[in-house]
């Protein structure tokens, strides 16, 4: 027994030493290697100079054992302090070997001043400057285009002057910031960290990544809102700023700091954006006073999607009292007619500077629209069902058809749908042979998918003919993409399907029997 108890000792003993980080000091610092092979090593780890030191200059590189080492990292309070207790650093240089900095690393360093990160850093760990800067006077942090990840409380009751957050910044924690007075924000496409045991965040899992006092710019390359991003702190008085390559505002970005109130003096929603989610500006507790909209878009974005109140909004505790809606020339009136956009009625205005939409059209010179490779199979006498699956109101279609020269076009009728009562329809022969169609609706075709219009084929005898639609214009107050899934030949009518949904039902013989009676 005390055989194999020693035996045990001696394996625990040789599994420390091959474990243990090796360490050594050079004039009275202390370093950790971290790889032999590629001759890295760690600034200070637990050290806890803050306490001692007043001002410091980490090296690039130091020699020991007659072997060069480069410094990549500031580890583990190297210079950070227990809670409670401001350390006397005042000055530090950090060499632009350092490709991150650990845990705690100047916690509490309040004195620390004219402080400026290293430019190949990557990585800035969990409140690795909490409660720094308290002491400092006016701070800017200007985060190096290197860095990608800001885990949780970074800068955490660290008062900042401006914080620029750079364009490469992927991993974003919550409470990186909550101090900021101006915060510049160019992460194109970062990700909020969650610690949720989901793996998905929500609008309520966590603080804000950043809270701002008096200003945010967003950069114009900013492709992505992340959840939990700011919070705006009461007495917030300024414009805030989309850019027009965000799509989408997702739940619980910009949180509204409940007590007083706070003001949006300009609102501007990019030319891009096609989502407002759900509280995407959450608040409880006083009320947040917008004072103007601009959306540049010429489709007004969704608010609220797949929510069940009857009114979307933004947030029931904002108030849009006298609130001006500016937007694009040619665009009022299909603003006018969305959801939630509709109640700017009285303050909606068009601006030039948005640009000019008052064409209305979205067209493809030559696009064919076709089925079955361009071939239509059709009998002597074939009705053609042409379908649309349209996500914005239709104001009127347009197209030519190409027929072969044993085939005529008798008069085309709209399909019996709600969606086409009250259009007409048209037709005319081009100087080249071609025919051309114009659906003119009476308002607009509704959203939704189905047949809006049926063509008479009438052929010589049956069989495969080449038919193709080409000049397609969709007018509208909104941008449809032509394609074959928006503009397309019906295949496999059901005969007696009037409504295009391949059944053919009681509401097809409905439909017919309106038809017939010309309801």
């Amino acid at each position: 027994m005390k055989k194999v108890f020693l035996f045990l000792t001696i394996v625990a003993f040789c599994f420390m030493i091959v474990n243990a980080a090796t360490t050594f000091t050079v004039d009275g610092y202390k370093y950790t290697v971290i790889s032999e092979d590629e001759s890295t090593v760690e600034f200070g780890t637990g050290a806890k100079y803050g306490k001692t030191k007043t001002n410091v200059v980490v090296p690039a590189t130091v020699e020991y054992g007659g072997k060069t080492y480069t410094v990549i990292g500031i580890g583990q309070y190297a210079f950070g302090s227990e809670s409670g207790n401001t350390t006397t650093l005042l000055t530090v240089e950090l060499p632009n070997t350092i490709q991150y900095i650990g845990k705690y690393a100047f916690s509490y360093c309040g004195k620390l001043q004219n402080f400026q990160l290293p430019q190949n850093l990557e990585t800035i760990s969990n409140s690795a400057f909490e409660y720094a800067f308290t002491d400092g006077g006016t701070t800017i942090i200007v985060l190096p285009e290197s860095v990608k990840t800001l885990e949780h409380s970074v800068f955490l009751n660290a008062p900042l002057e401006t914080l620029v957050v750079g364009k490469n910044v992927e991993s974003i924690g919550d409470n990186v910031a909550n101090k900021v007075e101006n915060l510049v924000y160019n992460a194109t496409n970062a990700s909020y960290i969650t610690n949720n045991t989901s793996g998905v965040p929500s609008a309520t899992d966590y603080s804000s990544a950043f809270s701002v006092n008096s200003s945010m710019v967003i950069g114009e390359d900013v492709c992505e809102l992340p959840i939990c991003l700011v919070e705006f702190r009461t007495g917030y008085n300024a414009d805030l700023i989309i850019p027009d390559k965000v799509q989408r505002i997702v739940a619980g970005t910009f949180k509204l700091e409940s007590g007083n109130s706070i003001i949006i003096q300009e609102l501007v929603f990019g030319k891009n954006v096609k989502l407002i989610e759900a509280n995407a500006f959450p608040h409880s507790g006083n009320t947040t006073i917008v004072n103007n909209i601009t959306c540049r878009s010429k489709i007004p974005p969704v608010v609220f999607e797949k929510e069940t109140a009857a009114t979307p909004s933004f947030n029931s505790s904002i108030n849009f009292n006298n609130c001006s809606l500016k937007v694009p020339v040619g665009t009022e009136n299909t603003y006018r007619l969305a959801d939630f956009w509709r109640t700017f009625v009285v303050n909606m205005e068009e601006d030039e500077e948005l640009g000019d939409y008052s064409e209305g059209q979205v067209s493809s010179d030559g696009f064919s629209f076709t089925q079955n490779s361009n071939i239509i199979e059709t009998q002597s006498n074939t009705i053609l069902p042409i379908s649309i699956t349209n996500k914005y109101p239709v104001v009127s279609i347009e197209f030519d058809m190409e027929l072969p020269a044993n085939i005529e076009l008798g008069t085309p009728v709209l399909s019996t749908t709600d969606r086409t009562e009250g259009a007409t329809i048209s037709t005319s022969t081009q100087a080249d042979g071609s025919v051309h169609v114009v659906v003119l609706a009476n308002g607009t075709i509704a959203t939704g998918k189905g047949a809006i219009l049926n063509l008479n084929i009438v052929a010589s005898m049956a069989g495969n003919y080449d038919i193709r639609l080409k000049n397609v214009v969709l007018t509208t107050g909104q941008e449809i993409t032509l394609d074959d899934e928006n503009l397309q030949f019906v295949a496999n009518h059901k005969k007696g399907d009037y409504n295009e949904d391949g059944d053919v039902d009681i509401v097809d013989a409905q439909n017919l029997l309106d038809y017939v009676l010309g309801i």
